[in-house]
């Protein structure tokens, strides 16, 4: 991971790009995401965004991170 901006509930975080090929570990990271944790963040290139709802609770966004931080950590 390489950098993480906010604005309010937007995040978006930086991933570092394998050499071979930029955007593929983010696109690897949303599927992972989509697949085994029932979450989507958006993508481009190396960067993964978060916009959850403006509903959202405290624990279901510390439930997001989590899982998010999971797919990260499998993918590094």
């Amino acid at each position: 991971m390489l950098d993480i901006r906010t604005l309010g509930l937007v995040a978006a975080i930086d991933l570092a790009s394998k050499p071979d090929a930029v955007g593929k570990r983010a696109y690897e990271a949303r599927e992972s995401a989509f697949h085994a944790h029932d979450i989507v963040p958006a993508h481009h290139r190396e960067t993964l965004a978060l916009t959850p709802p403006l509903t959202i609770s405290e624990a279901q966004i510390g439930e997001v991170v989590d899982k998010l931080r999971a797919v990260i950590q499998k993918r590094a």
